[in-house]
């Protein structure tokens, strides 16, 4: 899951809580006041230090610790009612879907027939889809399932698994699905613009090498998440939490780095592919029209016509994956922004909702890729359907022993 910024969520009485820097604000005053308390919604109230930093990034709101569990190997992290069922059904049901579907693109695109450069990238993207999302389904269910009024209740060790799941492992493999996606745009763009160079450059060994190095890459961009600690024991209780130093340093610089590395860099890149692929495949059809070239104009049409149906079908992933990452982008941008400037924009339990939003979009951006591929591409629905003969096979001949293949008009394969 990808970082966002929300630097408000209400407490009770008239106090504002600043997610970034644990700033109270009074709503009247418009001031800052550490010396109110926060409302837990167990114990009453409980005193924040001061010096107690810590960050929410949209996804995880790093609870805080309540009194007289503070010497409990308990820690909390505070979740919203709606969240339950998101992320404990629906979203769990959407990932098992997903990489179904995914494991249907893997052996159907790794056929003899089907192997080129374009199919190779999309197989490394289905891959990387796929366990950007079943990498955090253990600790996703085992989290939720401690779910009691508004809180996880995590034990250390799935304290620390549940955050690093999440801020490393999975951000990492979203981190390599964005820019295999880059490099899929980049490489429709040469084979359009440049078709017989392209052959040359984007062989099925360059191509895996570009693969490979998208793969070793993608992790760096979040090794800041591997090695600070979450699971925190302080005097006032447990925390599970990403504690950011202030002032906001190395942390900051992290933020910065996603938003351009996961969100305006990629979206940027593929927006300039996308519309430029549009332009050469426009101006190559019309190239071929006006060809006098008539013993070779058939052939040549052909081949235009087959990379034109690869090139929407590519044109089509990336819209799809830029239709949940622009406002999500644009909102993590915003909330960023406005948090160094200690201002406030939306509530916490709101910019939870979006997010929950964003995560239900992400997943299906993935699934859809299947069915872009089952509709646009012909080659893929009869590699699917051979994929899928030895079971027709089968089931067809435990039909013919009960008789029925007269009733369901079926004929010998």
């Amino acid at each position: 899951m990808n970082d966002t910024v929300e630097n408000s969520g209400t407490a009770s009485g008239s106090h504002v809580y600043d997610d970034l820097y644990s700033n109270y604000y009074d709503e009247d005053q418009g001031t800052g006041n550490i010396d109110n308390n926060f409302t837990d919604g167990l114990t009453g109230t409980t005193p924040v230090s001061p010096d107690d930093d810590y960050f929410y990034d949209g996804y995880y709101y790093y609870g805080y610790g309540y009194d007289g569990m503070k010497h409990s190997n308990i820690h909390y992290y505070m979740g919203f009612d709606f969240e339950r069922p998101v992320f404990l059904y629906i979203w769990v049901v959407l990932i098992i879907v997903t990489t179904l579907a995914n494991i249907l693109v893997m052996v159907v695109l790794r056929r003899r027939n089907m192997r080129n450069a374009t199919n190779t990238i999309l197989i490394a993207l289905a891959i990387s889809d796929s366990l950007t999302g079943l990498v955090t389904l253990p600790v996703t269910i085992h989290a939720y399932q401690h779910y009691k009024e508004g809180d996880l209740a995590l034990s250390k060790h799935w304290c620390e698994a549940f955050l690093l799941t999440r801020y490393f492992i999975n951000r990492g493999f979203h981190t390599m699905s964005i820019w295999l996606t880059v490099v899929l745009g980049f490489q429709r763009l040469i084979s359009v613009s440049f078709p017989f160079r392209a052959q040359r450059i984007f062989t099925i060994r360059n191509t895996l090498f570009i693969i490979l190095a998208v793969v070793f890459l993608s992790p760096f961009v979040h090794i800041y998440h591997a090695f600070d600690k979450k699971a925190i024991e302080a005097e006032d209780g447990n925390y599970c939490a990403w504690k950011v130093e202030d002032p906001c340093k190395e942390s900051c610089a992290y933020f910065w780095l996603t938003i351009i590395l996961m969100h305006f860099l990629p979206c940027l890149l593929l927006i300039i592919f996308t519309v430029a692929m549009v332009m050469m495949m426009h101006d190559a059809t019309k190239k071929m029209r006006d060809s006098q070239m008539i013993s070779n104009k058939a052939n040549l049409l052909r081949r235009n016509q087959e990379s034109k149906r690869i090139s929407c079908i590519v044109i089509a992933v990336v819209i799809v994956f830029l239709i949940p990452e622009i406002p999500y982008g644009i909102f993590l941008l915003v909330q960023v922004s406005l948090t160094h400037s200690k201002q406030n924009i939306l509530e916490l339990k709101t910019s939870r909702a979006i997010i929950c939003a964003y995560e239900i979009l992400l997943v299906l951006s993935f699934h859809a890729n299947f069915w872009i591929y089952l509709i646009k591409n012909r080659k893929f629905r009869r590699g699917l359907q051979r994929t899928f003969a030895p079971v027709q096979l089968l089931l067809f001949d435990l039909l013919r022993k009960f008789g029925v293949q007269g009733q369901l008009g079926v004929s010998e394969m």
